[in-house]
């Protein structure tokens, strides 16, 4: 008698292994006519198997399809090189950053990485074992306060002089 096992599932895009058993031939639902079958949709799948003495019999499995988690680093964003985001896709089971850190989060601090543009993604793990990835780009420049390229910088720390003379702002 062929055993496909309990039911299972597979993750979006991906597919689940089926095994009829060691039988003399087989016929599926899906029309093949193999040991195994490779499916990625969801659905109940049958094989009817002969034996060597001639005799059949069958087995059903429940396949189910489950989603993939979905991170979110948000949009891509601009700090100033004197300040510092904390990047967080979200709750999952486990994490892998673009830099081997598996925490929830990851500190991008402008002081250490001077000014550029810095890509991170993060690669996350649900429950079901499906995993997914998100990336955003950190713009990191040294603000003026002025209105650079349409986005309005945070300034840290600022002294003001006054004289007789002139006011300085310095920042």
């Amino acid at each position: 008698m062929p055993n496909l096992g309990i039911d299972t599932a597979y993750c979006f895009g991906d597919s689940v292994q089926l095994n009829g058993g060691t039988f003399t031939s087989y016929l599926w639902n899906t029309t093949d006519t193999t040991q195994t079958v490779f499916v990625n949709s969801a659905g109940n799948y049958d094989v009817l198997v002969t034996d060597t003495n001639g005799c059949m019999n069958s087995d059903t499995i429940l396949v189910a399809e489950n989603a993939l988690p979905t991170p979110n680093l948000g949009a891509d964003t601009n700090i100033c090189s004197v300040d510092n985001i904390t990047l967080n896709s979200g709750v999952f089971n486990s994490y892998l950053w673009s830099n081997s850190t598996t925490n929830q989060t990851l500190l991008v601090d402008g002081n250490v990485t001077g000014t550029g543009s810095f890509n991170y993604y993060i690669t996350v793990t649900d429950s079901n074992g499906c995993m997914n990835t998100d990336t955003i780009t950190v713009n990191v420049s040294v603000c003026t306060g002025v209105d650079d390229k349409g986005n309005t910088y945070k300034i840290s720390t600022c002294l003001l002089y006054t004289s007789d003379a002139a006011d300085d702002l310095l920042c």
